[in-house]
């Protein structure tokens, strides 16, 4: 096994394994953190990172928004706003949206006021659904279709697909959320599970994962890329090449819409890590700085 990257670090602060009985931050503690991961400039913070934070972050996160001039860290703090789901979180974001000129920006506010409040947003978002820009349309129509229970964004979406012009906005709608990807659980809203209900416990305690074998490590994985040039969906097919001078890894890196890259050690570097409930990769292309990450269930 590698060593544990950056991006895994995280994650496994953010999943608690780290500490069994973490104290709570101090609100200096949370900006400090915040701030510590802006300033590595990623397009947004690795794994869980608002959930680690827990509860006492949202007057944090409210605060540095209000303060902040910068658009790159309004980014950010938004994306923090989105994962709480109190009222008054709902009502900053619908309006700052509302006065928003910068399409960038209304775009990301709209998106963020789904987000946090779910079937409760619909009633103001739906008219958006007809706004002029098709990527406010497109935002708008993904955040419904993963924040929304079925029955109230079913019908919503119905008629945003008979009104749709563009079939590339509409075609979000045929999209499913990858699911390799965590999901969300609200700082604002996380109830610990009984520990007998934990899949893979025993007796209340968590039986370890056996680490995977290069066998079970080969083969396609699908997650995430972070890079100073884009972010998104993406599969990999990570496979050893039998050298026998010295055996290394390959990559084959596909992104939608665009040629696969293959990639040979040492132009990658990869760590592997196990949290309570599953297995992660992790691969940095180093000249291009851009980083995959992706989970595979250890356990049914």
């Amino acid at each position: 096994m590698k060593r544990l990257g950056v991006i895994g670090t995280w994650l496994l602060i953010g999943l608690g394994v780290c500490l069994p009985e973490a104290r709570a931050l101090t609100p200096d503690e949370i900006r400090n953190e915040i701030r510590s991961q802006m300033s590595q400039r990623h397009p947004g913070p690795p794994g869980p990172f608002w959930e680690r934070l827990g509860s006492e972050a949202l007057p944090v996160i409210r605060q540095m928004y209000q303060e902040t001039k910068s658009s790159y860290e309004k980014s950010w703090l938004i994306d923090g706003l989105s994962h709480f789901s109190d009222p008054s979180v709902g009502e900053l974001l619908r309006s700052d949206a509302e006065k928003e000129q910068n399409s960038v920006m209304k775009k990301k506010l709209l998106s963020a006021f789904v987000e946090s409040q779910g079937d409760a947003a619909l009633e103001f978002i739906e008219p958006h659904l007809s706004s002029n820009d098709p990527h406010i349309r497109k935002a708008l129509a993904r955040a419904i279709r993963d924040h929304v229970s079925p029955a109230k964004a079913g019908p919503v979406l119905a008629r945003f697909r008979a009104n749709e012009k563009e079939d590339w906005v509409a075609r979000v709608l045929d999209e499913k959320p990858d699911p390799t990807l965590l999901k969300r659980k609200r700082p604002d809203s996380v109830e610990a599970a009984p520990a007998q209900a934990q899949n893979g416990a025993k007796n209340g305690v968590q039986t370890p994962l056996k680490p995977l074998s290069e066998k079970e490590l080969a083969g396609e994985w699908r997650g995430i890329e972070v890079g100073p040039k884009r972010s998104g969906n993406v599969k990999v097919v990570f496979s050893k090449v039998e050298d026998p001078k010295a055996p290394k890894w390959k990559v084959e890196w596909t992104v939608p819409g665009k040629p696969k890259k293959t990639y040979l050690q040492p132009e990658f570097e990869w760590s592997t890590f196990q949290t309570g409930q599953d297995h992660w990769l992790e691969i940095r292309i180093k000249q291009e700085d851009t980083v995959f990450l992706s989970r595979k269930p250890g356990r049914k």
